[in-house]
């Protein structure tokens, strides 16, 4: 071993850091993306609603409402479920006479593209457990044929009220 005796035994220290470190950073990740737009402050549960509106997670849509207006969702599926509205058009293309029924078919087919994009304009707190949140509406990918019939920009005064679970869309309290 010469004049200096055995080599040093390396310190598993810096393994252990960087472990610990890899360990950190995998545990902040995942609570930012499973806590993350979440809903603990009216501002949060007003952006987190207003992205699942435009991506149509009805299923995080029900979660960001009371109880009392669930049904409301379950409507609006409904309304804006591309089969639903395929087949009110199928069943009304009977009663067209057979010039229409070739526009309506190229219209349901332009339909299929138009997107909701709900955007936070701002969000005022009333009180502890209130807050009303102001979000626009905006149609994309209208047909020009459909402009006229459909109101392609709107704003609406969402009311908020604190629960348990956090803030929660709801009309009815």
């Amino acid at each position: 071993f010469g004049p200096y005796g055995p080599p040093r035994k390396k310190s598993p220290l810096p393994w252990v850091l960087a472990g610990g470190g890899a360990l950190v950073i995998a545990v902040v990740v995942v609570l930012l993306l499973t806590l993350g737009g979440g809903n603990g402050t009216p501002k949060d549960a007003a952006e987190s609603f207003a992205a699942a509106l435009s991506g149509k997670d009805y299923d995080k849509l029900r979660s960001l409402t009371c109880a009392e207006d669930r049904k409301e969702i379950d409507d609006l599926q409904k309304e804006f479920n591309p089969d639903a509205i395929s087949q009110e058009i199928e069943k009304n293309l009977g009663d067209m006479p057979p010039e229409f029924r070739e526009k309506a078919k190229q219209l349901q087919e332009a339909a299929k593209d138009i997107k909701l994009v709900a955007t936070v304009n701002g969000v005022e707190e009333k009180d502890e457990t209130h807050a009303e949140a102001d979000i626009s509406l905006k149609l994309e990918g209208v047909p020009d044929d459909l402009k006229e019939l459909m109101r392609t920009d709107r704003s609406d005064k969402i009311p908020f009220v604190k629960t348990d679970d956090g803030w929660v869309a709801c009309e009815k309290k």
